[in-house]
């Protein structure tokens, strides 16, 4: 039976919410009328994340949902433990979303049909408004209005943790990845864009969840992302052929 969907779920220290989490997934998923997979990537999780993955898998093999797992032995950033998920998936289309749910799982049966004129489909979050989250609100702006300037992307937001690939197409993308953390987010958008694969963007609701706990430092991550962004240009801008395999 081919798969068409393979689903990634990049955790780490998730423990707080992942149970929650998949029940509401799968409501979702069971809505498909294609077969599909869940993959568990675990990026070294210190919490009960892994006891809990084990619990779902136990319980939800039953209802005959296809699962593969990765656990990595050691830390190795957002960008590795989705670009792993991506390589073992099975599936016509790959794609991942964050386990909160700050974008809602209703919006992969949106993004499917998209998926038959594109390569690529990127969230695009919109934000309702609150004091309790403004610094990150204008914090995620910040990011996106620079990537898209000084990359030149066509895409209004290359952050949002719900992107869904061909995998036939991004396969061939991976090997030019570099980065492994919170960035990669950011160059797989920009690579796509340098192979030439076409890029649509998806109107998403995007609700910070303030009942967990955030693996995110702003200032640490606004610094480490903004260092990330240059590197990447240098990369681009002296790149030659035959030396560096980007193309313009």
């Amino acid at each position: 039976m081919k798969i068409y969907l393979s689903l990634i779920l990049p955790c780490y220290n998730e423990a707080e919410h992942l149970k929650n989490s998949f029940n509401r997934l799968y409501r979702v998923l069971k809505q498909l009328k294609k077969p599909y997979e869940v993959i568990f990537s675990d990026d070294f999780s210190k919490d009960r994340t892994l006891e809990i993955i084990k619990e779902i898998l136990a319980e939800y093999k039953k209802r005959k949902v296809g699962f593969q797992f990765i656990q990595h032995t050691k830390n190795l950033g957002r960008g590795k433990t989705v670009m792993d998920g991506i390589k073992v998936s099975r599936g016509f289309i790959t794609g991942f979303l964050d386990v909160d749910l700050e974008v809602g799982p209703e919006y992969i049966l949106k993004t499917l049909p998209l998926l038959d004129s594109c390569d690529v489909v990127v969230g695009k979050r919109f934000f309702p408004f609150s004091f309790r989250t403004i610094h990150r609100y204008f914090t995620s702006k910040a990011y996106a209005w620079m990537a898209r300037v000084v990359l030149n992307l066509p895409v209004h937001d290359s952050e949002a943790g719900f992107k869904f690939f061909k995998k036939a197409k991004i396969q061939k993308i991976l090997p030019f990845v570099r980065n492994s953390g919170w960035f990669w987010d950011t160059e797989i958008v920009a690579l796509s864009k340098i192979f030439n694969l076409k890029i649509k963007e998806l109107p998403v609701r995007y609700i910070r969840r303030t009942d967990k706990t955030s693996t995110v430092n702003t200032f640490r991550d606004s610094f480490v992302y903004l260092w990330n962004l240059i590197l990447f240009v240098i990369r681009i801008k002296f790149s030659h052929s035959g030396e560096e395999p980007i193309r313009r």
